[in-house]
């Protein structure tokens, strides 16, 4: 009875560590692994060609992983602005105002690439530039923004009309009356024809835009009267102009 006990322990024992040794042998040996440099996980996720890269793998937009941990990537650069410039100055970038009201040191996050810059005030020739934005960097711009030449005012239009000829036409046959008076030895009377053209035009001069035809015959009225006054002063008359 106890051999057949101890016969059915033999094969009990030997049953179970055949078992054993079944389960164990799919297992890799970890050594291996650690022989080539990779973990259990680096060799699952390795491919045909060796395992993954792990520096830098993009995950999305703006997020990179660094050494299994998530890092920022930057997306935009910042742009600078250097100058003195005036109060109200504004920035526009690619036709759209970005900031209304700037000044030196003054700086906007762009998106990278070629971008239009215009930099404007009232009063001051706008400034423009293309600037190459870069990811993550900063691009100083300086600015100098010329004022412009003030505007000069319009003179103002003369409104008034034009002498008329029919007084143009008065005075010169007043003047030419005058003279045939002279010529007669009238002078008081000649006189009398020349200062009747410094008062018309005198009353007349403004009235017109064309101020100076009139004065010419002022001119003319007053060399014809001291030419009579000389003439009648030479006949010695009793009443001279």
């Amino acid at each position: 009875m106890g051999a057949l006990v101890a016969a059915v322990i033999l094969v009990t024992a030997v049953g179970v560590l055949a078992l054993s040794r079944s389960e164990t042998d799919g297992i890799p040996d970890d050594s291996a692994a650690t022989k080539s440099g990779l973990r259990p996980a680096d060799i699952s996720a390795a491919g045909p060609g060796g395992p993954a890269p792990r520096d830098v793998v993009a995950l999305e937009a703006g997020v990179a992983k660094s050494g299994g941990a998530a890092v920022a990537v930057p997306m935009t650069g910042r742009l600078v602005i250097l100058g003195d410039l005036p109060d109200g100055a504004r920035l526009t970038v690619g036709g759209q105002v970005i900031a209304p009201l700037i000044r030196d040191g003054s700086n906007v996050e762009l998106p990278p690439g070629e971008q239009e810059i215009i930099i404007s005030a009232a009063g001051f020739s706008s400034f423009s530039s293309s600037v190459d934005i870069r990811a993550g960097e900063v691009t100083p711009l300086d600015v100098k923004l010329a004022r412009r030449p003030a505007r000069r005012q319009a003179a103002p239009v003369d409104t008034r009309p034009q002498v008329p000829t029919a007084l143009i036409r008065q005075l010169q046959d007043a003047i030419a009356q005058g003279k045939v008076l002279h010529e007669v030895g009238q002078y008081l009377d000649a006189a009398d024809m020349y200062r009747q053209v410094q008062r018309r035009v005198d009353e007349a001069a403004g009235s017109y835009r064309n101020r100076g035809v009139l004065i010419a015959f002022t001119a003319t009225a007053d060399s014809a009267l001291r030419a009579a006054r000389l003439a009648c002063d030479l006949e010695q008359q009793q009443s001279c102009p």
